[in-house]
């Protein structure tokens, strides 16, 4: 499905239909509380990180009770979103609490299994997605197959701010053994001379 003629609206709303009812069944009412903050949260995150620049994995999880804090290691306390680019690293974990605040864990990976017995819990790892409640756990279905994850699409109003992303996000990270051919260096900043027939291909 093309990104442009997907509503990133309706998209989460598919996921929450999909979630709610194993949720439901495994936390109750409070699972859907934290479910539909969760959402929210994953959605601010990946404004701000992209998923596939990091190797994972990454957890993000909300409590069912409060803001009971669920592991015990030291946190960093975020207050701000945009703080988070300089914060994580490759792998992390955060917890979202009910005030906006979230508490950061780098390099650190729970027993999700266990955490979700008193959380609802999201999982990221090499491009698939998951939802934990209890035992229970489910793939978020991949809607657009080029995106890492399916809360981290992108929307863009100037195709010049496209066209960067796609430079700075995919380019120079692509796993494509023909694009890999291409480049002068192994940073990408050049390409080789005449490669537009390789290119085409």
């Amino acid at each position: 499905m093309p990104v442009n003629s997907l509503d990133l609206e309706t998209m989460n709303q598919i996921v929450v239909d999909l979630y709610i009812p194993m949720v439901a069944q495994e936390h109750g009412d409070l699972g859907i509380h934290a479910l539909k903050k969760l959402l929210g949260a994953i959605k601010r995150i990946y404004q701000r990180i992209a998923p596939e620049m990091h190797k994972g994995p990454i957890v993000i999880f909300k409590a069912i009770h409060g803001d009971v804090n669920l592991i015990p290691e030291i946190s960093i306390s975020v207050y701000d979103y945009d703080a988070l680019p300089q914060l994580v690293h490759d792998s992390f974990m955060i917890q979202v609490l009910d005030n906006g605040q979230l508490l950061l864990w780098n390099d650190l990976e729970p027993d999700v299994r266990d955490l979700a017995s008193r959380a609802v819990v999201y999982k990221y790892t090499r491009e698939a997605e998951f939802f934990w409640a209890q035992k229970s756990c489910k793939q978020v279905p991949k809607l657009v197959s080029t995106y890492a994850s399916m809360f981290a699409i992108p929307t863009f109003s100037d195709l010049r701010d496209a066209l960067e992303h796609y430079k700075t996000m995919f380019v120079r990270h692509c796993s494509c053994k023909i694009l890999a051919a291409v480049w002068h260096d192994e940073k990408r900043f050049f390409l080789k001379n005449a490669q537009e027939s390789v290119m085409r291909v």
